[in-house]
């Protein structure tokens, strides 16, 4: 679970730099809710396929769910934490 967050924040901090990057001229405010946008679409979009990783966590299955993971993101298992 921590390798995926890690993986898609680097994506969302990618992504933000070039999109700032390309709206020259905006205020700390709108700089502010284009940054709050894009950490709010990660957690939305992660929020359900963490819950269920940390449910099927303790089940037999959970070497195949979290290479599942690995696999689908492109997430090296050779960072690979002790199973979160």
């Amino acid at each position: 679970i921590v390798d995926l967050r890690q993986h898609v924040e680097g994506l969302r901090e990618a992504e933000l730099a070039w999109a700032l990057n390309k709206l020259e001229g905006l205020s700390d405010q709108q700089r502010s809710v284009v940054l709050a946008f894009s950490q709010r679409l990660v957690n939305k979009i992660l929020h359900e396929p963490t819950i269920r990783l940390k449910h099927h966590a303790s089940g037999r299955e959970a070497y195949r769910y979290t290479e599942a993971l690995r696999d689908l993101f492109g997430i090296d298992s050779g960072d690979a934490r002790s199973g979160e």
